[in-house]
């Protein structure tokens, strides 16, 4: 159902685009990538008691704007990355320009797909603004930089980089459903995507810990903390959302990150 969505709503916007943009916008996004982002929302709507295809739009633009990020990661002037999800990256694909504006034009698209939602101007405006501190100086792109800058690492420096550069989509992947439909608090909801997130970063630095990299908490904590902590963020999100309409709704994504760790720490 996703699937579909994100297509219709890529084509439909991309309609009158020139090839040279559309094409590796639609490489970049479609079949592609385990949906992390859209699943967490999707299971949270569910949770939520809202109907799941009134938020198929936020979760269309959410999962744009994170293939946005993975087009500026991987090019030569940040990571330089030439693979991405098992095939070449955008820039190998299309080159650096080609990959540059299509991840520009990325940004601007997702916002035009939120705002097809359906629901009220106020709820909509309160989204936006969800969706632009997920992804700005506070942040994703904050996060970038953060990491780019490569200051002095402690625990606290790393969990905060993970915190913008991951945790943030995670964060408004869980809120987006209430700011669009409800009128709830989203103090729990920020809650549960933000220790989501912590542990998914988590575990994929000790599925890669055997691979150096300086922004990882392996480089800081021994193997046994690192797994302890990634469990408690766990525990954290698992916590936060009891209180919901249907909290189940998210145990297939609170055990897959379980089991990633598990393996993880086994290997």
């Amino acid at each position: 159902m996703f699937e579909q969505a994100l297509e219709q709503y890529l084509k439909k916007s991309l309609i009158h685009a020139p090839e040279g943009l559309r094409a590796p916008i639609l490489y970049s996004t479609l079949d592609a990538g385990k949906r992390i982002r859209p699943k967490l929302m999707i299971a949270m709507t569910q949770a939520l008691g809202i109907d799941t295809q009134l938020i198929l739009p936020a979760a269309a633009a959410l999962e744009i704007v994170h293939c946005f990020t993975l087009i500026h990661d991987d090019l030569p002037c940040m990571d330089d990355d030439e693979l991405r999800r098992g095939k070449p990256s955008c820039h190998k694909q299309f080159g650096e320009a080609a990959a540059l504006l299509a991840g520009d034009a990325m940004i601007p698209l997702a916002y035009e797909i939120l705002l097809q939602t359906d629901t009220d101007a106020p709820k909509l405006l309160e989204a936006y603004r969800t969706l632009c501190q997920a992804l700005g100086p506070q942040g994703v792109i904050g996060g970038q930089v953060r990491e780019m800058e490569g200051k002095t690492i402690s625990q606290t420096t790393v969990t905060r980089m993970h915190a913008e550069k991951t945790a943030s989509l995670f964060v408004a992947a869980c809120v987006l459903p209430s700011n669009l439909f409800l009128s709830h608090s989203t103090d729990k909801l920020q809650e549960c995507g933000s220790a989501l997130g912590l542990a998914f970063q988590l575990a994929d630095d000790l599925e890669d810990r055997f691979e150096h990299s300086p922004t990882s908490m392996l480089e800081i904590l021994p193997l046994h903390e690192a797994q302890h902590m990634a469990t408690n963020y766990i525990k954290t999100a698992r916590d936060s959302i009891q209180h919901l309409h249907a909290p189940h709704t998210l145990e297939p994504l609170f055990t897959s990150i379980e089991e990633k760790i598990h393996t993880a720490c086994s290997m």
